[in-house]
């Protein structure tokens, strides 16, 4: 939506680029108290001492030709309420930054691309709910992002009390709100009365010297939107605060008529200012949904910033988000730094800045990085999780971490999907004296199900998500290969890069391989380990078999992790009683009895037939085996228990009923199943063992279990 621009009175240039909010029920609705109304907000007593002195201490705001509106509108409320509560001792070095708002706004309106124009006041709003706001002189410039790291740390001293939406419609509920709190945040259609009000010299003395922008209903000539402060109303209509600068209508303020408002109103809002907090809640990243315990509310604002850190955790989430990529659909990656412009600057700093900035701490022979690919099912929020548990001991161990975190967390949509259909077909009990038979008929028939029920067509989509990912520019991992290379230049050295994907994080990481090889930054990859990974063989063929024929993937440095096939079909996704790879190749892959890289039985050459797998996929299973195997006098047969492997293969497969989650004594242990491999604090030390190249951890204590 492009922004408009008008011309005042006198030639000045503004910009109008408010956008009406999108339609949310989840907006609390502002109830109006029992009570009678004052004729006029402020009275005139009140007027003569508070207008001309609010422009006299350099509180009215000219935006510029800049747009912004949203962030000057609602700086101008939240300046005004912090006036009235100071006293009106506040000063034109107290305002708050506008700049930071309007940044805010259009990162939590999240729409579909960067490249608009403009925001809407419930981002802007979102943005002070999440991080409170900062002072002015802390962040001057919408473009080049604040002027002091200390913005977050000041801004949870200003942080949004309660706020509801009122009802635009309502005069009466407008009146009520300005009333009880001192003024509202709303946007409007503008039209050309507001660019040729009357001026007067001085700021106004009383409701009579308010100028009022004319309105003909039957001419709107409607210019764009904007958004502004309503800090009082009288008989002909509400008080404007705007942000043209105080040349504009009396000092900055102005009347406009219920007539208008009621035509031309798109949002109203009603503000207070929250209790400003001493520490630990400040966030200079992505504040959204956070999981919670069942039957708990879920904490909201910038005190939730600091009640949802846990205790146990070395990392913040700030700091987890230092770490780690976001994508979403389509593989475009996700800017989760609202203080910065744009995703790429978010992924100059996560791939390129902080980690050439540890990195050259490091002796060059003892530099290196792990690129991690969480699976593509967890919620974004589980993502970071992990990171705040891994990371500082990666770091500890002297490696350093870079994350890739999906946003989607359809694993839990599928499980409860599959659920209630099998509940609706086959009841919560089973039928006595069948036993496994009736398990493995109940199977079969979820397997159907899931391709009936929009769970293939998920599956299916994450896939598309990744391959898109690796397709567009400013897609995950285009950026990611393109900072990779700039990180190496910037070091001046070949910083080995070891790769690690769990689940169908595995497709990430083959995806990359190919973007090492095919790309324009020609690059190589110093080792890789699949936990359990969730592609099939023909995907691996393509890129993990064609990365280390060119030579961009060393064959000796390619570790792959399994469970067992026991403990796969002791596993489950919810009432399946198979693992989640299980389903993959079974229902959520175009054949039934896809081949699927992380199965045991992938490897073991007494299954590479018609028996295990479908038909037209058998000669890529034994062309996987021949391959994995060549360096073995015969391909293995009767291995998918976890016995019988040859001394030295880069297969593992995990045949342990339980795994320990911590080095420590004492540590508690999980079920092995599918999502238990980064949990292994075993299997995880083996592969920071072989990035190191050692026999022993520098600081092998480690806690798995947060997540």
């Amino acid at each position: 939506m492009p922004a408009t621009t008008a011309a005042l009175q006198g030639g000045k240039l503004i910009a109008l680029d408010a956008r009406p909010d999108r339609i949310d029920l989840r907006d609390l609705p502002y109830r109006a108290p029992m009570g009678n109304l004052p004729p006029r907000i402020p009275t005139d007593t009140q007027l003569h001492d508070h207008l001309p002195a609010y422009t006299e201490a350099g509180l009215i705001l000219d935006q510029g030709q800049d747009g912004a509106c949203t962030g000057f509108g609602l700086a101008a409320a939240v300046n005004y309420l912090l006036w009235r509560q100071s006293g009106m001792a506040m000063r034109k070095q107290d305002r708050v930054s506008p700049r930071m708002l309007y940044t805010l706004a259009r990162y939590y309106d999240e729409w579909p691309d960067e490249n608009y124009e403009g925001s809407s006041c419930r981002g802007a709003l979102k943005g002070w709910q999440k991080h409170g706001v900062c002072a002015e002189m802390l962040w001057r410039d919408k473009s080049l992002g604040p002027d002091s790291e200390d913005w977050a740390r000041d801004a949870v001293q200003r942080p949004l009390g309660v706020y509801y939406r009122i009802e635009k419609q309502s005069v009466v509920d407008m009146q009520s709100a300005i009333c009880l709190s001192g003024a509202i945040y709303v946007s409007a259609k503008v039209h050309g009365g507001w660019t040729t009000i009357p001026r007067n010299a001085a700021p106004p003395d009383s409701h009579a010297q308010l100028p009022r922008i004319a309105y003909n209903p039957e001419q709107p000539d409607i210019i764009g939107g904007h958004a502004f402060a309503l800090v009082g109303y009288n008989d002909y209509g509400f008080i404007v605060q705007n942000s043209w600068g105080k040349s504009w209508g009396a000092g900055g303020f102005a009347v406009l008529t219920y007539q208008d408002w009621i035509a031309n109103g798109t949002d109203a809002w009603v503000v207070g200012l929250g209790v400003p907090l001493a520490q630990g809640s400040a966030s200079t990243v992505h504040v959204g949904p956070q999981a919670c315990p069942p039957n708990q509310a879920r904490p909201m604002g910038v005190v939730a910033t600091a009640a949802l850190q846990s205790p146990r955790a070395a990392f913040t989430r700030e700091d987890a988000y230092q770490h780690t990529l976001v994508t979403g659909n389509n593989g475009v990656l996700l800017n989760r730094m609202p203080h910065l412009p744009s995703a790429d600057r978010n992924a100059d700093v996560v791939v390129v800045e902080r980690p050439a900035a540890w990195l050259q701490q490091q002796p060059a022979h003892a530099r290196k990085v792990m690129l991690y690919f969480h699976g593509g099912l967890g919620s974004e929020a589980s993502s970071i999780a992990r990171i705040q548990a891994m990371a500082p001991w990666f770091l500890d161990n002297g490696v350093y971490p870079i994350f890739v975190t999906w946003k989607s967390g359809w694993l839990d949509v599928i499980n409860d999907m599959i659920a209630d259909k099998a509940r609706e077909l086959f009841g919560t009990q089973r039928v006595r004296g069948l036993g496994d038979w009736f398990d493995d008929a109940r199977d079969r028939g979820i397997e159907v199900l899931a391709r009936e029920v929009l769970v293939r067509s998920m599956w299916s989509e994450m896939k598309q998500n990744v391959q898109a990912s690796a397709d567009g520019l400013g897609t995950g991992i285009t950026v990611l290969a393109d900072k990779l290379a700039a990180l190496r230049t910037q070091l001046g050295s070949d910083v080995p890069i070891h790769l690690v994907g769990h689940s169908a994080g595995a497709l990430i990481a083959g995806r990359l391989l190919s973007a090492f090889r095919t790309g324009k930054h020609k690059q190589s990859a110093a080792s890789c380990t699949l936990y359990a990974p969730a592609c099939t063989v023909s995907f691996a063929l393509e890129h993990y078999v064609k990365a280390i024929d060119h030579g961009v993937l060393p064959r000796a440095a390619f570790d792959i992790h399994t469970l067992s096939d026991p403990l796969e079909l002791d596993d489950s996704v919810g009432p399946y009683r198979k693992s989640l790879l299980y389903l993959v190749s079974r229902s959520l892959e175009d054949l039934h009895k896809t081949p699927v890289l992380g199965l045991a039985s992938v490897y073991d050459g007494s299954r590479a037939n018609g028996e295990f797998w479908h038909q037209q996929t058998v000669r890529d299973v034994r062309a996987w085996q021949k391959f994995f195997w060549q360096d073995t006098p015969a391909i293995p047969q009767g291995i998918t228990g976890g016995d019988g492997l040859p001394a030295a293969c880069r297969l593992h497969i995990l045949k342990e009923p339980d795994v320990r989650t911590s080095s420590m004594a004492g540590g508690r242990s999980v079920k092995s199943t599918h999502g238990a491999f980064d949990n292994c604090a075993a299997i995880v030390s083996a592969t920071l063992l072989r990035i190191l190249g050692a026999d022993r951890l520098p600081q092998p204590q480690v806690d798995l279990s947060a997540f």
